[in-house]
């Protein structure tokens, strides 16, 4: 069965550069003529450093947004998957996919790069796996590039100022990048990144891969809410919980985070260390990599989404007491200032507000 989530961090760390080409794309800046050209390059010539900038993004990509591709996509994963059988082809399908590339380019578009590569990676170990990775760099201080054509044989050879460290330290850069995976592991064909705001895409770029978001955010929202109440079920169950935390503040932070604000960009390690609480280190450490778990497990970890608040199923936290008396509320326990201790063998539930109202039936 494919697998919902991204990448996992040990597949995320065996990844090795096999082909690696970048080729240089150059705007006409005279405003009556919008030209671009593509410099097409033959070889490039990489420090280990820049290969470890270009490793560390490939990281970083696996977080994106899941895109599948439309039902004329899988251009892309077809061309992966010709050169894995036929190396040789790598070049000219690069020249082919750059060129494709600024043609879906319809409003200005900057000087820079089109990098084009093919990875691997252990999918599991003794399994090596192939995804294509691509890049489009803008031209800037950070990224030093030249070019020229070598007079033995003709071909144009790129390098990168390996004199200039801030190309490993600035990621500012970098305006798109995608995985595609050439695989039928996984339920998502592509993971993309952009600069524009929000986890989503530009049309061009979107239209150059033929793809579409896997799942929006709407789903993704209330997956990630549902996982945490799954996991904190499971918690609950196994007597995980500690002090004061229980079901009802986990899953209360949890609402808070995907409610407080219709812009929030989810982010799964940040969501993790704001929902998980405990006083203990490693217990709290414990909790947090159950929880990573349930959350690849329901397809959510790894993902960027624009989180959308009104998706939420919205349960509401009731406690009881052995005198009947009954406390609900919606949401984080400390945004509705209510505070439960141990006092021997009682439970002391402090309500602090600004304002009681009594309302007899």
């Amino acid at each position: 069965m494919p697998i919902d989530s991204s990448f996992t961090s040990e597949q995320r760390d065996s990844i090795k550069i096999k082909s690696f080409i970048f080729h240089v794309i150059e705007v006409d800046k005279r405003p009556e003529n919008k030209s671009v050209f593509v410099v097409e390059i033959d070889k490039v010539a990489l420090a280990p450093a820049q290969e470890k900038f270009f490793t560390d993004h490939f990281k970083h990509t696996a977080e994106g947004t899941q895109f599948l591709f439309t039902t004329y996509g899988g251009n892309l994963k077809d061309k992966g998957l010709d050169l894995i059988k036929n190396p040789l082809n790598f070049l000219q399908i690069s020249k082919d996919a750059a060129r494709e590339f600024t043609r879906h380019h319809k409003a200005q578009m900057s000087d820079g790069i089109f990098v084009f590569s093919l990875v691997e990676y252990d999918f599991a170990p003794g399994q090596p796996e192939h995804a294509l990775f691509l890049l489009k760099i803008n031209k800037q201080s950070s990224f030093p590039y030249s070019y020229e054509s070598d007079p033995k044989t003709g071909e144009i050879v790129a390098t990168v100022d390996a004199s200039h460290t801030s190309l490993v330290q600035d990621r500012k850069a970098i305006s798109k990048s995608a995985i595609i995976d050439l695989t039928n592991e996984f339920a998502w064909d592509v993971l993309a990144v952009d600069t524009k705001d929000g986890p989503g895409i530009t049309d061009y770029f979107r239209d150059f891969m033929e793809v579409t978001p896997k799942d929006k955010g709407e789903i993704l929202t209330n997956k990630a809410h549902d996982a945490v109440r799954k996991w904190a079920t499971k918690a609950k169950r196994n007597q995980e919980f500690a002090g004061n935390e229980d079901y009802n503040t986990t899953c209360g932070r949890s609402y808070q985070y995907l409610s407080n604000s219709s812009s929030r960009t989810f982010i799964s390690d940040d969501f993790i260390r704001y929902v998980v609480k405990d006083a203990n280190p490693a217990k709290e450490k414990a909790l947090r990599n159950t929880l990573e778990e349930q959350l690849k497990k329901d397809g959510v970890f790894g993902q960027s989404f624009t989180t959308v608040p009104d998706s939420i199923r919205k349960k509401t936290v009731k406690y009881i007491t052995a005198e009947g008396v009954v406390i609900s509320y919606n949401g984080d326990q400390s945004k509705s200032r209510i505070d439960i201790t141990k006092r021997g063998d009682d439970t002391v539930v402090t309500i602090t507000t600004k304002k009681l109202e009594t309302d007899v039936k």
